[in-house]
């Protein structure tokens, strides 16, 4: 996915509130969550923030300098082979066009501060491409035309990164101007100190989300300013956003002069601490920090074939694991699973899976509206013959047809945004959902056994648990998000059906490479195998959903072990079902190709049918008799009919109109009323209408988030 990845600093001003002067410069006071305040002293961030400093000097260009200024950009863009483009005041040099896939990692990003304000893409290149291929360059730009001080540069490599920090940090860019070259920092969170003691969590939470965009996870804990009996509790926040972007934005959005979240109530809001954790929130448990580190350094340790040697002698796979964390963190094991119960882990999960499938679709979704919309712009004048039954109609064209598609995709979209955003998190419920180990492990304080529900679905990035549950959370959840995946396989089968139809009057064909074979026996021919794949893929998409109704259906009371290993397999290939037919069909759609003379020849051998009724009103307006005409009409497109359907000779309604001596009256209006222009209504207003109302308020939501070109490799 595209530009998520960001420095750490979102202005030119420093993010830390300055301490007294020690003799350094850039030493900072940051507020640390669950931990005393500490200092972070000349940090990355702060490399950040000094560069950012050193860039006041601002200047606005001449008109002859702003041309030669965007020659030189143009030329440096036809000499890289990368793509320019101007979006939220940054200039984006890249990525590749030949680039498939996802976009480099984040370790591949630089920051590069202490630019001149004169220095753009041209001279930028050359310096960068030293360190190795350069993926993207993004140059902040100001509303006079000059660069804002600052930019990012990505490689394909993380080595090339490197290499441009060991080598290209105090580069002398111009006579006595160095600028500066650090790794780029991906902070996504933000932390909020100062919330009111008696502020509700869940008030907050829902505060924050309904504010600020692309929040992942916000946690609200409730921690003592210090063990002085009389000294009050505190709350905090820690907020954590998809990608640094997002959290800047919101930063700039919740400072205190721009947004009251509440009223007469003084937040101190900041960048996060990179080692801020969740991990000493205190609810009177005997748990220890060395507890907690201890299993935090093998969440990346996982030992499968332990594993899997203990779940073939317990036949237990959440225990199996138990067993062998416990091995691996002798501290942690008395703590391990304590008070939960398999659906803790195996429901809590599903549910995070279900919240990122949606969030690996919805992107993929919004690239193929976009595309198709490009196409429907593009095409939304050119006529082509309409068909109801599958016979021809009146006409459309082509572009409006591709509006039918760019409906149900619409419609898809916000039923799985929709499904996303009303996920809920399981919890802390117990074995059956009455939370009653948790009410023995508080000593009978309900109030903390609803804290820890509330802090455990906060983590996770939820900011609502499910109010009730047995064992298992609702299996209605599943039916809802396999249904909706479901309709989008009912959207993507219809458009590649559309095709394969459209396909086989060779109106319309789907990429077709030139080394592709269509038969191994037909060596002509040119099978439409992407819009079949879709096709196949989708009706086992659309399978599923009678599966998830059979075991919401068939849960007995509290649970039945009979929907585990049905769910395993119907969840996963519901999203990877809908995961490859998306991939497909926006593969599909960045290579569609129209023929438009295939598409006119159609509408000639119609279009004088259905001119008949243009002739007829031509004729009474120069004095004719309607039922005279009507009656020549249909004698004259019946012979016209006929040299179509038994002799197989194309249609010659017009040239017989022509000969008959009855029609000399209109014989010069002919040609305008069989221009087929005048026969597509509103279509090229509706395209315009609907692209401009419905759908780019869609597009919007994914800017940033473009997934490249899919490349197939089967």
């Amino acid at each position: 996915m595209f530009n998520n990845h960001r420095s750490n600093s979102d202005t030119g001003k420093n993010n830390g509130s300055p301490i007294k002067n020690s003799g350094k410069k850039y030493q900072y006071v940051y507020s640390i969550n669950n931990l005393s305040d500490r200092q972070w002293d000349r940090s990355k961030n702060d490399l950040h923030d000094q560069y950012y400093a050193k860039t006041d000097e601002k200047s606005d260009l001449s008109f002859q300098e702003s041309i030669e200024i965007s020659k030189n950009v143009l030329e440096i863009s036809k000499t890289s082979g990368l793509d320019i483009t101007q979006v939220n005041g940054q200039r984006k040099l890249g990525p590749p066009k030949d680039w498939v896939g996802e976009a480099p990692s984040p370790e591949c990003e630089v920051f590069v501060g202490n630019l001149p304000r004169n220095i753009y893409e041209n001279k930028l290149y050359p310096i960068f491409q030293r360190a190795g291929e350069i993926f993207e360059i993004r140059l902040m730009m100001d509303f006079s035309g000059t660069n804002r001080g600052y930019c990012f540069i990505k490689y394909t490599k993380p080595e090339y990164a490197a290499k441009a920090i060991k080598e290209l940090n105090e580069w002398p860019i111009e006579k006595g101007k160095k600028i500066g070259v650090v790794a780029s920092v991906n902070n996504c969170r933000l932390s909020i100190a100062r919330l009111p003691p008696e502020l509700d969590s869940k008030i907050f939470i829902k505060k924050i989300y309904e504010t600020t965009e692309s929040v992942t996870q916000v946690a609200v804990y409730t921690i003592a300013k210090s063990n002085t009996a009389n000294k009050p509790m505190q709350k905090k926040a820690l907020i954590s956003y998809k990608a640094h972007i997002d959290a800047a934005m919101a930063r700039r959005k919740l400072m205190p002069q721009r947004t009251i979240l509440f009223p007469n109530v003084e937040l101190i809001i900041d960048w996060a601490h990179p080692s801020s954790s969740m991990h000493n929130v205190e609810l009177g448990l005997d748990i220890k920090d060395d507890q907690i580190s201890e299993m935090e350094a093998c969440v990346d340790k996982i030992d499968f074939l332990a594993a899997a040697k203990e779940e073939k002698a317990t036949r237990h796979d959440v225990m199996a694991h138990v067993h062998v964390l416990g091995e691996q963190c002798p501290k942690a094991a008395p703590i391990i699973h304590l008070g939960t119960t398999s659906c803790y882990v195996g429901d809590n999960t599903d549910l995070i899976q279900l919240k990122e499938g949606f969030n690996i679709l919805l992107p993929k979704l919004g690239g193929v509206i976009k595309r198709l919309a490009r196409f429907a712009e593009e095409y939304k004048d050119l006529p082509t013959l309409a068909f109801t039954h599958l016979q021809p109609a009146q006409l459309t064209t082509v572009g409006k047809r591709a509006t039918l598609w760019l409906y149900d995709l619409l419609a898809d979209e916000y039923d799985l945004r929709e499904a996303r955003d009303r996920l809920k998190f399981r919890g802390v419920k117990g074995t059956t959902g009455t939370q009653a180990s948790f009410l023995q492990l508080f000593n009978g304080d309900s109030t903390k056994v609803k804290q820890l529900d509330a802090l455990v679905t906060q983590m996770a990035g939820f900011y609502e648990y499910y109010s009730v549950t047995g064992q298992t959370y609702s299996r209605k959840v599943d039916v809802k998000c396999v249904g909706v995946l479901a309709s989008l396989g009912a959207t993507i089968h219809k458009i590649c059906t559309d095709i394969r139809l459209l396909a086989s009057m060779k109106e319309i064909e789907e990429p077709f490479e030139s080394t592709q074979i269509g038969s191994s026996a037909m060596a002509y021919k040119r099978n439409p195998m992407r819009s079949e794949r879709c096709c196949s893929i989708a009706r086992h998409l659309m399978s599923l959903q009678n599966n998830t109704l059979q075991t919401a259906a068939s849960q007995w009371m509290e649970r039945t072990l009979d929907d585990s290993a049905n769910r395993r397999i119907t969840l996963a290939e519901a999203f990877l079902s809908a995961d490859v037919i998306l991939m497909t069909l926006q593969n599909i759609t960045e290579g569609l190709v129209v023929y438009p003379k295939v598409i006119a020849r159609h509408v000639t051998q119609e279009l004088p049918f259905m001119a008949t009724e243009n002739i007829i009103m031509a004729m009474v307006k120069v004095g004719g008799d309607r039922q005279v005409c009507h009656e020549k009409i249909r004698v004259l497109s019946h012979e016209a009919g006929a040299q179509v359907k038994q002799h197989g000779l194309d249609n010659d309604l017009v040239d017989r109109v022509k000969k008959d001596p009855y029609f000399k009256p209109i014989l010069n209006q002919l040609d305008s009323l069989l221009d087929a222009s005048t026969f597509i209504g509103r279509c090229s207003e509706q395209v315009g209408e609907f692209l401009q109302k419905d759908v780019l308020p869609v597009l919007e939501i994914y800017a940033g988030q473009e997934q490249g070109r899919v490349d197939l490799n089967i």
